[in-house]
């Protein structure tokens, strides 16, 4: 926790509030893996072009959006807004099952049997 507390500061991570299994504040996710030259990327956020030397051009990723969102994959857009889409609709029916147990429950006691 103080290895977390300490990168907190390094990478400017927003504050939060942890209770047990509650928390609060904004809630971040780092995947990592690797590119290979040409390959295709999907960018969300701000790429820059830079001299590299000998005349070379490069590309610096140094911002996210305005929002806060950065987003650098091998995988297009399309295929990233689905994947959203999916896990989404997964947090949905979940969601729904746990208001119709908690209901269930509620009026379980009220109903003839």
């Amino acid at each position: 926790m103080d290895e977390v507390r300490r990168l907190a500061g390094v990478l400017d991570l927003p504050d939060g509030v942890d209770i047990g299994p509650l928390s609060t504040g904004e809630r971040r996710r780092y995947l990592e893996g690797t590119l290979e030259p040409g390959e295709d990327v999907y960018l969300l956020g701000t790429a820059r072009e830079t001299e590299t030397g000998w005349d070379n051009r490069g590309y610096v990723i140094d911002e996210p959006t305005s929002d806060g969102d950065f987003i650098l994959s091998d995988k297009s857009e399309a295929t990233l807004i689905e994947e959203g889409r999916s896990s989404g609709l997964v947090f949905l029916a979940a969601g729904a099952l746990m208001i119709v147990i908690g209901l269930a429950s509620l009026l379980s006691p009220f109903l003839p049997i």
